[in-house]
């Protein structure tokens, strides 16, 4: 959710906990609005579906948390909540509940917000841009809301910081992972897809493989057989068990893309959908036949695009191959249909098999385009197990990250 940068998550100490997250509380409001306004247009408050793609799939994923107080159990604690203001939801290439990149600003860490209050001048010591002046009354936080939205936009590119929400507790709740597995979010219908070569346009591509370690599998909370296990699947195509073998890739940057799609991407986002299929659905709470709530788990359908658009890109960018963000060219037509019929009927899917449903098993992911040598222009099925073997590689970090995340 960097997106929004110091605009939507300005985590600056003058600025009370509970509001830091403006971005989080903005899209709130835009959904009460919509609840409050959709007859007005034509359309029905109780059929809304959210969606959102990158960071805003992560600002999804906490807006299920959020929502969270409309479940039964938290109305027993907390007195009457009203009902989500959704009734389904789709995360495209995002998510902020499992591993790295779920990681939430501290509160009490406002480096980046004093790296561009130290650019614009609001400090008390001149920075970067002479035009602006160094002391203004009313202290650091009325010097900032003076500052131009280019000033700023500047000054947040000279300074290379990078914003996330803050862990306040109200927007940003901890144990979110834990969360999706005990059922505490809004209990709807769930679509997400990741890209293939989701890292491709997210690393450097001058990366050196000691540098990418040091930054994405630091130690300790990645041992240094790990690493190697890790290294030689990528590199070397060698794996262990029943696991499958890896792509056998040259470059450092090849090996890190590949690393960077499955444990911040692919492997988070298996974890989710997994997680959230185990849960029953909302209307099973009073149901007391086993059996029966066993076949109506939390419904939850998971894509995986496997498409390049490098043939619409100048020949200097055909390296980015099957990249983060390629799924909404590469599939604008299919996208628009999947997503439409999803919208207008939840619980019946996009048209293949859900996570987890026993009579597919272990059919029960979506390859949105390329299938080995088939081309297709729609949704195959094919074996999780295979699709996700990579992350067999990560399963013993994931924990310790949720430990970190609280």
């Amino acid at each position: 959710m960097c997106d929004a940068a110091v605009f939507g998550f300005p985590n600056a100490p003058d600025i009370p906990l509970e509001q830091r997250n403006l971005g989080l509380h903005d899209q709130r409001r835009a959904l009460a609005w919509v609840q409050a306004n959709a007859r007005a247009f034509g359309g029905d408050p109780a059929k809304v579906t959210i969606w959102g793609e990158s960071a805003g799939s992560m600002s999804v994923d906490l807006h299920m948390h959020a929502a969270a107080a409309a479940l039964p159990e938290a109305k027993a604690d907390r007195g009457p909540a009203p009902a989500p203001s959704f009734r389904a939801a789709i995360m495209s290439s995002g998510e902020y509940s499992f591993g790295m990149l779920s990681l939430a600003s501290r509160p009490d860490d406002s480096r980046s917000w004093d790296a561009v209050v130290e650019q614009v001048g609001c400090s008390g010591r001149r920075g970067a841009d002479k035009d602006v002046p160094t002391a203004r009354r009313g202290g650091t936080l009325a010097c900032m809301g003076n500052v131009s939205t280019g000033a700023l936009l500047q000054a947040m590119h000279r300074a290379g910081v990078a914003y996330s929400p803050i862990a306040d507790g109200i927007t940003v709740p901890s144990g979110r992972a834990a969360a999706w597995r005990q059922g505490r979010t809004a209990r709807v219908p769930v679509l997400s897809t990741t890209m293939a070569e989701e890292g491709r346009a997210l690393v450097n591509r001058n990366v050196t493989m000691e540098r990418f370690l040091e930054v994405y599998l630091p130690q300790p909370l990645v041992s240094a057989a790990q690493r190697d296990a890790i290294l030689k699947y990528y590199r070397d195509g060698v794996g262990r068990g029943r696991r499958r073998r890896g792509p056998a890739l040259e470059t450092d940057f090849d090996v890190a893309a590949a690393i960077y799609t499955a444990f911040h991407w692919q492997c988070p986002m298996r974890l989710l959908a997994r997680a959230s299929a185990s849960v029953p659905a909302a209307d099973d709470d009073d149901d007391d036949d086993v059996a029966r709530k066993e076949k109506k788990k939390q419904p939850v359908w998971r894509g995986y695009f496997n498409a390049s658009i490098a043939e619409l890109l100048p020949p200097e960018f055909h390296w980015l191959g099957k990249f983060h963000g390629a799924d909404l060219y590469a599939f604008a037509r299919y996208f628009r249909g999947m997503v439409g019929a999803f919208v207008r009927n939840p619980a019946a899917g996009p048209g293949w098999p859900a996570t987890g449903e026993q009579a597919y098993l272990p059919f029960d992911v979506a390859s949105l385009g390329d299938v080995g040598d088939v081309k297709t222009g729609g949704a195959t099925p094919v074996n999780g197990t295979e699709l996700d073997a990579s992350c067999a590689l990560y399963e013993d970090i994931y924990p310790l990250l949720e430990k970190v995340m609280g």
